[in-house]
């Protein structure tokens, strides 16, 4: 199965609604698509062509992560630790999101706390070898890997995107094969996409960064 463990729709700061993102998906050949939006909880959509997996990219007191499985919302700022505690409660994953990006990432607090999983190949970080750093890391705490295009438009989806070897319409048994290290990645960034799409998305990143300050300082 070939899945994207890292998509956005406009339900946070991505440009497209979660239907056509699911039909962008199938068109790319993808097998399944996490919806990941930035603090807010999936959408309840299903469909019969694509495997949808529910999550949701969390703002931790530490940077960002993914967790998968998941329908509920979490508060901005948790403890990190404390959102790695609910999801071994819950049978959820949590993933360290492009953890050495510049900005939103965990950085060195991948080497203190256990992820089911580290995201080593993220198709929205320029320049990319801060996905070699990711890669390596993996590699030295010998954890399960993942990757996700982190896509915003639509031309972005599946640049990025995790192997599995089962083929299943179960979300349970995708979150079962990332625990047990049974992935592999594939993919790299289109640099010029990228750039395209965050000219686009501008406005919202703005207003993004806006509201987050006031939130900040209130």
């Amino acid at each position: 199965m070939i899945i994207d463990l890292h998509v956005h729709t406009n339900r946070s700061d991505g440009l497209y609604s979660p239907k056509q993102v699911i039909k962008a998906a199938i068109k790319r050949g993808l097998d399944g698509i996490a919806i990941t939006d930035h603090d807010v909880p999936p959408p309840r959509i299903r469909s019969d062509k694509i495997l949808i997996i529910p999550g949701i990219e969390v703002s931790s007191d530490q940077g960002h992560v993914l967790i998968l499985g998941t329908q509920e919302s979490f508060r901005r700022g948790m403890p990190l630790r404390e959102l790695i505690d609910i999801t071994r409660e819950n049978s959820w994953i949590i993933i360290a999101a492009h953890p050495f990006f510049i900005h939103n990432s965990v950085g060195k607090a991948v080497l203190k706390y256990k992820f089911d999983a580290i995201e080593v190949l993220n198709g929205s970080i320029v320049p990319s070898f801060l996905n070699n750093i990711a890669i390596r890391v993996a590699n030295l705490l010998k954890a399960p890997v993942t990757a996700g295009s982190d896509a915003h438009c639509l031309d972005i989806i599946g640049s990025c995107y995790t192997m599995f070897s089962i083929h299943t319409h179960d979300v349970d048994d995708v979150l079962e094969e990332i625990r047990k290290g049974r992935t592999r990645v594939y993919g790299k960034p289109d640099f010029l996409k990228n750039i395209k799409c965050s000219i686009r998305r501008l406005p919202i990143s703005i207003r993004r960064f806006l509201r987050n300050r006031t939130l900040r300082f209130s």
